[in-house]
């Protein structure tokens, strides 16, 4: 039997279901063959035919007839399958019970309000059918997923008739921009409805993008959709109005991304940048064969006619690179020079870079992935035909490489290649400006992703030859001469007297200096901002780490700071930055970078005291400590404490469990940075650099407390915990990250340290619980359950997990931790304070049972309520409010799913338990006994929806443990 809901199946398609055996989930696929394969196209229109048949069928009757046509009309949707369609809102999707359900039907009005209610659920199984297919996609070809031999099942017999398949999902995105809305409806159904078709549209464009990753997209085929594309303007002409739709301008965007992408990969440039060396191969590339000539003719004729729309330029650019590979032993390449000049002068790259600074392709999930890979190849055949200094801006170049190596199968693939080749020869080209440009450490950095790159990256500059300098004007002629080359050859400075660099910096580290004796050459070239620069040979005794250190040093000695050492700022900001990186990546290079890595406890030492400290620097060398915490984490915190920058015990007392609250902390160094730079600026790298540091005391192994760790926990929870919602902050989004990972903080070290007994996790539950409710955890779960479901719902199509959600989940985990601490009076009041101060609270928690999007929060829900119905003995039943039958319904029917995740079903049998033993009103509601006019019965007679059949028939069905089924 197919999932009852496309919801259903897209939980078991991700494996966030109990079905985890493959046979299983082959079988649900299977089943939602047809589904899957037609994509939303399986929702017929309504037909007249179809109409006569569900009015003589005689199974739909009254109002429920009525209904049901009325979903039919407002859907424009098959009459014989809004029937199923509303048999699956009841039971995935209907918050209340049949009997208001009824009452509401009766009038013109409540069936109104039903069919917007079936309108939003159709919208939501239309979006997670299309996701299914797009997962599956995603992960056939990778061998890494656990399910890929499923999916890979899957798709073959979806993708059997390649053609059929493929065209259909074109189709369904042409059906998206042009089909009209349903008439007659309100301003916020519009907006709905508008939102809907962008957001089908992008999934769908998703899905084809995935598509021509694995399979290639024909000439004849490439030609009409590349005409379809252009007729629709890349997402800007659709027949919804959209123009004053909040978030429309956001997702149209996307959709021009997303076709730029779809024609690019369709070029196939991976083909042709692997066989550039080897031009006689380029044939079987599917676009430059003979027979194909009349497909390019017409592409070449479409392509020049198009307008200066930004999301064009890559596609613009890309078709002139292949011409060019076509045409490199012709002498007329006058009309592809033209082409690719429209594309640059048009601000490619510049486009590029924010496309893969766009939020729908941040993560690494299949679309992010395919957006560097087909980027990344776009940029490595520009970069293999042309001179980087001839394709614009330089940083935009570095910056697309960069966003793009983060992806691990394309840092493979680099090293592979070379600095011959593709972006290879870029970083070539930064090392020719290493250490005066902070280009090379930004591309290093995103190679170091992994420990076999990280080993690279480290012998790239262990090994490094030659370094940098500006062109030294003062000491011609003093020091060096000017050495007269030969016609076509770059001039040579040469060596008279030996010079010394970074002399001072070299005494402070115990290095080598950098001395070039006399007759030693270098050669004078022009950099990329026209400036003139010197490139001397490297004594072997100096590697490109000793350079980053000395320039360090130079920073350290630098006083005051200023304008005129940003420049330096930021290149040792870089440099630490790819040092922390390299170290993540691979533990065994820290003892080789040792004497880099010291260098950020003197930067914070003299930096974090100035009057305006450079908080990015300060940021990184914290993050930088952090990293080397994770392996010494007492000596780290020690020398740390040393420099001041720490906050630390001002009381003479002794610290223990009963004195917390006397105890006295000093803000240090890092306090009043926090007060006189981080608040009034709105922005906070160095608390988040201080979240990760206080990260590392919550590993194994760490179970003594330290006086500088004790008045930094202290310190965070006072000052930042209790105080950050009253913060400025300059990005929208800096609000929920820092909320996000001061509750991992308290999270994870209430899981670590919840057995000792004088711990950290005693000090954040001491001042969790000491804090007042509405400055703790208790707003964080008083977010409505439709505006978690709406957050969660929008970060699927981002590909990201909301800040929001996962605060909620978190929230839960720690509320748990604390319900289930040793019982103490503080403890004892957060529970009675649930129950009776924040009661609405409690309703809320137990809102949380119509979240499905992850399943970790009604677990964390259902989990605090089975603590309150042990530890208080007031009644739960009467914190649930209102609709207390409704949310009953709710636990029983997802106890009683196929798909349900055990540990949820065990959280409700839990709660249960405890209900029958406690919580009398409890047991009866979830029991749902009916009254009896039956004398002498044993046993009241129970309704068909009471929870007593659940256990029953998973005992029948075995689907749960032995051992939960004795418990229960």
């Amino acid at each position: 039997m197919a999932a009852s809901s496309n919801r259903s199946l897209w939980r078991v398609v991700t494996g966030h279901s109990a079905l985890r055996d493959h046979a299983l989930i082959e079988r649900e696929l299977r089943d939602s063959l047809t589904r899957l394969r037609e994509g939303v196209a399986y929702y017929r229109p309504p037909c007249p035919a179809s109409e006569k048949k569900i009015r003589d069928g005689g199974k739909l009757k009254g109002n429920k007839l009525t209904l049901v046509l009325e979903i039919s009309s407002h859907l424009q949707l098959d009459q014989e399958q809004a029937p199923d369609l509303f048999e699956g809102f009841l039971i995935n999707a209907h918050l209340g019970t049949l009997g208001e359900l009824r009452e509401r039907v009766r009038s013109e009005g409540g069936r109104r309000e039903v069919v917007e209610e079936v309108a939003s659920y159709y919208h939501s199984e239309r979006l997670h059918l299309l996701r299914c297919l797009k997962h599956m996609l995603g992960f056939w070809q990778d061998p890494n997923h656990p399910f890929r031999d499923v999916y890979s099942v899957c798709i073959g017999e979806i993708t059997k008739d390649e053609k059929s398949f493929i065209k259909s999902l074109w189709s369904q995105y042409q059906a998206a921009v042009d089909n009209d809305l349903p008439s007659q409806l309100s301003v916020s159904e519009e907006t709905q409805w508008s939102v809907q078709r962008l957001v089908e549209q992008v999934e769908l464009l998703e899905a084809i993008l995935l598509y021509y990753k694995d399979f290639v997209h024909e000439g004849a085929e490439l030609v009409c959709h590349a005409q379809q594309l252009w007729k629709n303007g890349c997402g800007l002409r659709q027949s919804c109005p959209v123009s004053l739709v909040d978030g429309a301008e956001l997702l149209q965007r996307h959709i021009g991304h997303l076709c730029s992408l779809i024609l690019v990969e369709s070029l196939d440039l991976e083909s042709i940048l692997a066989h550039l060396e080897d031009p006689g191969c380029l044939e079987d590339h599917h676009l430059l064969k003979s027979d194909s000539s009349s497909e390019v003719e017409q592409l070449d004729n479409l392509f020049s006619k198009w307008g200066d729309q930004d999301c064009l330029t890559p596609v613009l650019l890309s078709w002139a690179l292949l011409q060019f590979a076509k045409q490199q032993s012709h002498t007329d390449l006058e009309d592809v020079r033209l082409l690719g000049n429209r594309a640059l002068s048009g601000g490619v790259f510049q486009y590029v870079r924010c496309l893969l600074g766009s939020p729908f392709f941040s993560r690494e999930r299949p679309v992010g992935g395919a957006c560097r890979s087909v980027l990344h190849a776009l940029l490595a055949l520009a970069l293999s035909q042309f001179s980087d200094d001839s394709l614009g801006d330089r940083q935009d170049l570095v910056a697309i490489a960069s966003l793009t190596l983060t992806h691990p199968p394309l840092r493979l693939q680099f090293w592979d290649q070379g600095l011959s080749v593709g972006v290879g020869l870029l970083v070539n080209s930064s090392l020719s400006h290493f250490p005066s440009s902070s280009s090379l450490t930004s591309l290093l950095l995103s190679l170091a992703g992994d420990q076999v790159s990280a080993g690279h990256v480290w012998q790239l500059l262990a090994s490094l030859p030659r370094f940098t300098e500006k062109l030294p004007h003062r000491e011609i002629g003093t020091q060096v001469k000017v050495v007269t080359a030969d016609e076509g050859e770059a001039p040579m400075l040469k060596v008279i007297k030996p010079r010394s660099f970074y002399t001072s910096e070299a005494r402070w580290l115990g290095l080598h200096g950098v001395v070039l004796g006399n007759g030693v050459c270098g050669e004078v070239w022009e950099g990329w901002e026209g400036e003139e620069l010197v490139s001397w040979p490297l004594p072997h005794s100096v590697s490109g780490w000793d350079l980053l250190a000395l320039e360090i040093v130079r920073l350290l000695q630098t006083c005051p700071l200023d304008s005129s050492t940003d420049v330096l700022v930021a290149r040792v900001t870089g440099s630490i930055r790819l040092v922390t990186q390299l170290v993540k990546s691979d533990w065994s290079l820290a003892a080789e970078l040792h004497h880099i890595t010291s260098q950020a406890f003197s930067m914070v030492q003299r930096f974090a005291a100035l009057p305006r400290p450079p908080t990015t620097l300060l940021a990184s060398c914290v993050s930088c400590l952090a990293v080397m915490a994770t392996n010494n984490t007492a000596e780290t915190w020690l020398t740390l404490g040393q420099t001041g920058f720490l906050p630390y015990l001002s009381s003479s007392l002794p610290p223990s469990h009963d004195n917390l609250e006397c105890l006295s902390v000093a803000p240090g160094n890092y306090g009043q940075l926090l007060k006189m730079a981080e608040c009034p600026e709105g922005g906070y790298p160095v608390t988040m650099a201080m979240l990760d540091l206080l990260a590392t005391t919550c590993l194994p192994g760490n179970s003594v407390v330290l006086r500088e760790q004790l008045a930094t926990v202290i310190y965070i929870m006072r000052e930042v915990f209790l105080s950050c919602h009253k913060w400025k902050f300059k990005l929208r989004s800096g609000r929920r990250q820092l909320e996000l990972g001061l509750l991992r903080f308290c999270h994870d070290t209430l899981q670590r340290h919840r057995d000792s007994p004088f711990s950290l996790g005693v000090v954040v539950a001491t001042q969790l619980l000491s804090c007042p409710g509405e400055q703790g955890l208790l707003p964080l779960l008083s977010l409505p359950v439709s505006t978690l479901n709406s957050l969660h719902s929008a970060a699927l199509g981002t590909s990201s997990v909301s800040p929001a959600v996962e605060s909620v989940r978190l929230s839960l985990s720690i509320l748990n931790l604390l319900l289930h601490a040793p019982p103490t009076q503080q403890s004892s009041l957060l529970e009675w304070n649930l129950a009776n101060t924040y009661p609405h609270i409690v309703s809320n928690i137990a809102s949380y049972i119509y979240h499905y999007g992850d399943s970790r929060i009604p677990i964390g829900a259902t989990a605090v309520l089975t603590r309150l119905c042990q530890a208080t003995p007031l009644s739960v039943f009467s914190c649930l409010g209102t609709d207390a039958v409704v949310k009953r319904d709710v636990f029983i029917s997802r106890l009683s799913s196929r798909v349900e995740e055990e540990e949820l079903k065990r959280g409700v049998l839990g709660l249960l338990t405890e209900a029958v033993s406690l919580q009398p009103a409890l047991a009866e509601l979830f029991l749902s006994v009916q009254s009896s006019s039956s004398q002498g019965q044993v046993w009241p007679p129970l309704s068909l929806i009471s929870c007593f059949f659940s256990p029953l028939r998973l005992i029948l069905h075995n689907s749960i443990t032995h051992l939960v089924i004795v418990e229960v």
